[in-house]
């Protein structure tokens, strides 16, 4: 209550890891603990980034802010309420104590966000809604996922519906191994931040930068078609990644979560030898999220995805690429809704609404063709009222870091376990520069156990 955040996390540690008699008398003691811990760590993660885009001046500054470090306030508040909910319970000894300084904590939080989501707005309309090229969603496929499919291997492209960047970073610490190349960085989502747009641009549907609007975002055209279904996904990506390739035409082989794991392993490896692009559509998190259930299940879809993952790449896919539709704001029954009918947090028209609550933007400007004339959001955390029955907690559809930040996890498995092998060593001595020029002495060799000659044999060797 006294935000002496830093004290009340070292009591909360050193209670947890050393044996406590007190601890061993009343077992709920730990259970308090352990939620005065992941408090503190969302407090001290609030108080380090207070100001969270001071100096920054243009959207992809604010994106690398996010990503640097902004992010972590957004995952401690998630581990924050998945422990809330697990452990504040009555039989606690200190119930309305705590209950009273996690009202208090929320609060913080939701005044955090808002200031985050009121500088967000304020440069989107100074500067514009939408990024340089390299930063959108729209042009993701053909910059990413294209170049791979032509590389004579297998890529697992993975379409994971509302997959947080804050959750894809822990996924990228689980998945850290050696032999693995892993990159994350991000990207902004199409506008507004929703299913239906942002799943559809993640295939090949963008046209010299525009995308043409089919109804109200109902989906984007293609040629003679409009891709708005998985089944006209794949079609897209294999016209435009596969048809080129030897073998004729064909479509990628499209997989879900439960595909992965209940089918055996050689079952698996069979489907995925026949098709070089696997794509895996994942809608659980966003499933659960819509149905008040996603604070609960979503440590269970992470572990769902690393083990797709995995097991993929047993069966023969070396290349991933882990991305998402759109983001997600977590809010509570505290937060009154504006006094404005459309979707929790957008509102499609024909003219441009000017309030200080809300902010504009026209789809002229996000190089749309066809569809309504202008979205409007809240400029921070707030909602639209909603008709008919909506989810208390997540939210998206909106501007802010939280819904547009999607993750772009790219990953490369360079080497595999072949079971008889030996291995060559490749020695690097660091030489006295010479004429100004850095020099490197460089020694391969056979390593032990080499069962294979190294006559006639040329081994490629990269440096970084």
């Amino acid at each position: 209550q006294q935000e002496a955040w830093n004290e009340a996390l070292e009591w909360a540690e050193t209670r947890l890891k050393t044996p406590s008699v007190w601890l061993e008398a009343e077992p709920l003691r730990s259970r308090e603990w352990e939620l005065v811990k992941v408090a503190a760590q969302l407090g001290q993660r609030i108080q380090q980034h207070s100001a969270p885009l001071k100096g920054v001046q243009s959207l992809g500054e604010a994106l690398e802010a996010y990503t640097g470090g902004i992010h972590l306030v957004d995952q401690a508040h998630r581990w924050f309420e998945q422990e809330r909910m697990r452990l504040l319970e009555p039989r606690l000894v200190h119930f309305e104590s705590l209950a009273q300084a996690t009202r208090h904590l929320r609060g913080l939080y939701h005044r955090w966000v808002d200031i985050l989501n009121r500088q967000f707005s304020d440069l989107c309309m100074q500067h514009g809604f939408l990024p340089e090229a390299s930063l959108q969603q729209r042009t993701l496929y053909e910059q990413v996922v294209h170049p791979l499919t032509q590389r004579n291997s297998t890529v697992g492209y993975f379409l994971v519906d509302g997959l947080r960047y804050e959750m894809a970073a822990e996924l990228a610490q689980r998945l850290q191994k050696s032999g693995l190349t892993l990159h994350l960085k991000a990207r902004l989502a199409e506008l507004p931040s929703i299913t239906r747009v942002g799943m559809n641009v993640l295939a090949p549907v963008s046209r010299e930068g525009n995308l043409k609007v089919d109804g109200a975002f109902s989906g984007f055209r293609a040629g003679e078609y409009v891709v708005k279904t998985p089944e006209q996904r794949l079609r897209a990506m294999g016209e435009r990644s596969l048809d080129s390739l030897p073998g004729g035409r064909r479509s990628p082989l499209g997989l879900s979560l439960s595909d992965i794991h209940n089918e055996s392993p050689k079952t698996l490896k069979k489907k995925i030898a026949s098709s070089p692009l696997v794509v895996v559509h994942s809608r659980e998190i966003d499933s659960s999220g819509e149905s008040d259930l996603g604070i609960a299940t979503f440590e269970t879809w992470l572990g769902q995805l690393y083990s797709a993952i995995q097991l993929l790449h047993n069966a023969g896919v070396d290349q991933f690429v882990i991305t998402a539709d759109h983001g997600f704001l977590l809010i509570d029954e505290s937060r009154e809704p504006l006094n404005m009918q459309g979707d929790r947090r957008f509102l499609l028209c024909d003219a441009k609404i000017t309030q200080d609550s809300t902010a504009s933007v026209s789809t002229h400007s996000l190089a749309y063709e066809g569809g309504p004339g202008y979205i409007v959001f809240p400029r921070d955390a707030s909602t639209f009222r909603s008709p008919g029955s909506v989810a208390q907690t997540f939210v998206h559809g909106g501007n802010s870091l939280q819904e547009r930040a999607i993750p772009v996890l790219s990953l490369s498995y360079r080497t595999r376990e072949l079971v008889g092998l030996g291995q060559y060593i490749l020695e690097a001595e660091a030489q006295p520069p010479l004429l100004g020029h850095s020099r490197i002495r460089v020694r391969l060799r056979e390593g032990d156990n080499m069962m294979l000659g190294f006559e006639n044999k040329t081994v490629a060797v990269a440096m970084r």
